[in-house]
């Protein structure tokens, strides 16, 4: 149980997080890049802008939607010690009136991912959130999507998109000068 809680406190703490970047290729597409390899994220519609993008985390906001998609990434040597739903619950922190619509495992960039969409409230809001969290090579991830209930299902496409686009690549070699 220590362990669990120290791996979740460094998830939400940078600090502790291995280098992680992101870039975008000038056909658009997203590269996340660890200090073990990079992967690629799928491409998003029209509509999504960017708002967060620093180490560990990349989102995207939808204005008309009012939704979120997010990827976040953390690598320790200790990750693995941690089950998929432990990770998962630890995303659900903070919200009430908790409503699991669907769990279940499935494939992702060659490992299994644990997708949760659950109904949830947030200070009393509502709000639909679909979760990814996927465990490889020491790596932590987690592929998120928040909106309304109401605006949910008009972003799931897009998100199921940025989803399957998630690939692991050919690790970047650094530049010689």
């Amino acid at each position: 149980m220590r362990l669990l809680g120290l791996v979740l406190a460094c998830a939400l703490q940078l600090g502790c997080a291995a280098r992680v970047s992101y870039s975008t290729t000038s056909g658009g597409e997203r590269r996340l890049c660890l200090p073990r390899e990079c992967y690629q994220l799928g491409p998003l519609a029209a509509g999504w802008l960017p708002v967060q993008q620093s180490a560990g985390e990349l989102g995207f906001f939808h204005s008309a939607l009012g939704g979120v998609i997010q990827a976040n990434a953390v690598c320790r040597d200790d990750v693995d010690a941690v089950p998929l739903r432990s990770l998962t619950d630890h995303l659900l922190v903070g919200y009430t009136s908790r409503q699991v619509r669907e769990a279940a495992v499935v494939p992702l960039a060659g490992r299994e991912a644990l997708r949760t969409i659950v109904d949830v409230a947030l200070d009393g809001v509502p709000m639909v959130l679909d979760l990814y969290v996927l465990k490889r090579n020491g790596c932590l991830f987690d592929l998120s999507y928040a909106a309304p209930p109401a605006a949910y299902p008009r972003g799931v496409a897009d998100f199921q998109r940025f989803v399957d686009g998630f690939t692991p690549l050919a690790p970047e070699r650094p530049v010689r000068s």
